[in-house]
C-alpha cells in the first residue's frame, strides 16, 4: 500500500488461484520480477506444478534504470490488513538477486509497506553470496524465546524505540549520542582526551573498528517547547563520518559537502556505501552496520542497525534482549522502570550528551547548539479535544493499530503539522514494552 509520498500505477493483472499457507506448499510459492527482458517488465509466479506471469512494455515505469531495492513476504491484502499466522509459526524467506554482477545484496531491517504480519524478525538476516544467485535470508516468528533483531530507531519528535523493542519519549534540545559499538578491547570511556583534541580521533586500535551514531534534537518553541525533533544525524564508521543536516537540507562526508542524487550511490574505503532513495540516505558497511535517515519536512527519521557482534550503548539501549535494564547511564548505572522526569532528563540525559570534542555534528554548524530540556511530559492525551481526534483520525486511516504507537502517531501528526509523519508507525514493528516517566518534580520555594 502506498503512502500519501509514493506513487503506484495498477496495470492488469493475471488471476492466481487460492493458494493454502502450509509448510509444503510455502516451499513450493515464488514470486519473480524481471525489468526489461526483451522490452518488457514481467511478474511470475510459481506454485509448483504452475505458473502465472503478467508482463507489461518496459517503458511505462523505466524500472531496470532504477530498481534498487525489494521487500518480499507474506503481509495482509491491502489496505493496512495484517496476515495473522497460529502461535508458535516460523517462516524463512529467501529473496535473490540476479542482474549478472554476482554482487552480495544487502538488508536493511525496515518495512517500506502498510501492510504487515504478526510475525517477528528474529536473529540476524544472512547474505549468501555463494553461486550464481547472491541472496538475503531472514527468519521471522511468533514463536516463544525467539532473538530480537538489532534494529532501533528515533522518530518524530522524537520517539525512541530501543534495540530490545522498549518504546520512549525523549524530549531534551541538544547533541545526543544513540549508539555506540564498541568492537575492541579499548573503553571509548578511557582514552587521552587531549589526544583526541589534537588528533581529532580516537586512537587507531579503537577507531578502525567502532561505529557511532549521533543526533542533533531541537526543541519545537515557540509553539511546542516540550518537544523536539532531530534536525541532523552523523555516523562515524570506522574511520569514516558521515551527516545528514537540515536546513538546508545536505550531506557531509569526511568533513566535505557531497551531493547525491535519487538513486545514486557512493562507495568508500572500509567496505562503507551511501545512497539515496528518494528522501532516504542509507549508510552502510560491510558486515551489518545500517544508518538510514529519512528526511521530512522539517525533520529527520532516524533507524539503526548494527552487526550483532559488538557491545552496544546509548540511547537507542543495550541490545541484550532485555527491555527493563535499557534505560541506563553512559557511566552503567540502570534505572529502574517508570523513570521519574527528572532522572530521565538530568541523570540519564545528559550523560549522553554529546561534548563538543566528540561531536560529529559540528559539520551541520557548530555554534550557539541548543542544550535544554522540556518543563513537563508531553504525550498525546495533552492535545486538545479538536486536535487529538483530528490526529487520531489521520493514524487510524493510516493502518496504526498498537496503542503506543497510536499515541506518538496522535502527537506527531498535531506537532510536525504533517499527516505524512503518520507513515512511519503504520510500518514500524509493535513494540515490546512502553514507558513515559512521570511528572516534574514541584518547583522549590525559598
Amino acid at each position: 500500500m502506498a503512502g500519501p509520498n509514493d506513487c503506484y500505477l495498477n496495470t492488469h493483472n493475471v488471476g492466481v488461484p487460492f493458494q493454502q499457507v502450509t509448510n509444503k506448499n510455502l516451499k513450493q510459492l515464488r514470486l519473480e520480477g524481471r525489468a526489461n527482458e526483451g522490452g518488457m517488465d514481467k511478474i511470475i509466479v510459481s506454485t509448483g506444478g504452475n505458473m502465472y506471469m503478467h508482463a507489461e512494455d518496459a517503458s511505462v515505469l523505466y524500472l531496470a534504470n532504477s530498481w534498487q531495492a525489494a521487500e518480499f513476504n507474506i503481509f495482509g491484502d491491502c489496505c493496512f490488513h495484517q496476515a495473522n499466522f497460529n502461535s508458535g509459526a516460523t517462516l524463512v524467506v529467501r529473496t535473490s538477486l540476479n542482474d549478472g554482477a554476482k554482487i552480495a545484496p544487502t538488508c536493511t531491517k525496515q518495512g517500506f509497506t502498510g501492510e504487515k504480519n504478526n510475525l517477528n524478525l528474529v536473529g540476524t538476516p544472512a547474505v549468501v553470496s555463494a553461486g550464481a544467485l547472491p541472496a538475503i535470508v531472514f527468519t521471522e516468528s511468533n514463536a516463544a524465546g525467539g532473538t530480537p533483531a538489532s534494529c532501533a530507531s528515533s522518530n518524530g519528535d522524537t520517539h525512541l524505540m530501543t534495540f530490545d523493542g522498549l518504546f520512549y519519549d525523549f524530549q531534551a534540545s541538544g547533541d545526543f549520542l544513540l549508539v555506540q559499538a564498541d568492537r575492541s578491547d579499548v573503553d571509548p570511556d578511557d582514552f587521552d582526551r587531549d589526544d583526541f583534541r589534537a588528533s581529532g580521533d580516537f586512537p587507531r586500535t579503537h577507531v578502525d573498528r567502532d561505529f557511532v551514531v549521533q543526533a542533533r534534537q531541537a526543541s519545537g518553541a515557540p509553539i511546542w517547547p516540550n518537544a523536539s525533533v532531530n534536525k541532523a544525524v552523523a555516523t562515524r564508521m570506522g574511520r569514516t563520518r558521515v551527516a545528514v543536516c537540515l536546513a538546508p537540507t545536505r550531506l557531509v562526508i569526511n568533513g566535505n559537502h557531497d551531493q547525491l542524487y535519487d538513486g545514486e550511490s557512493l562507495p568508500l574505503p572500509g567496505g562503507i556505501n551511501v545512497s539515496r532513495s528518494g528522501n532516504v540516505y542509507i549508510i552502510k558497511r560491510v558486515g551489518g552496520d545500517i544508518v538510514r535517515a529519512e528526511v521530512n519536512n522539517g525533520w529527520i527519521n532516524v533507524s539503526v542497525d548494527y552487526a550483532p557482534q559488538a557491545k552496544v550503548r546509548g540511547l537507542l539501549g543495550n541490545a541484550n534482549g532485555n527491555t527493563a535494564d535499557d534505560i541506563a547511564t553512559r557511566y552503567g548505572t540502570v534505572l529502574a522502570q517508570p523513570v521519574s522526569f527528572a532522572d530521565l532528563y538530568h541523570g540519564y540525559g545528559e550523560s549522553w550528551r554529546v561534548p563538543s570534542y566528540e561531536s560529529l555534528l559540528s559539520v551541520c554548524g557548530g555554534r550557539n547548539v541548543e542544550r535544554s530540556i522540556p518543563q513537563k511530559p508531553f504525550y498525546a492525551n495533552d492535545l486538545t479535544p479538536d486536535q487529538y481526534q483530528r490526529a487520531r483520525g489521520v493514524c487510524t486511516a493510516a493502518g496504526v493499530e498498537d496503542d503506543s504507537l497510536l499515541d506518538a502517531c496522535t502527537l506527531d501528526v498535531t506537532v510536525l503539522g504533517d499527516e505524512t509523519a503518520a507513515r512511519v508507525f503504520a510500518v514500524a514493528p509493535t513494540p515490546i514494552a512502553t514507558m513515559q516517566s512521570g511528572a516534574p518534580p514541584p518547583p522549590t520555594r525559598d
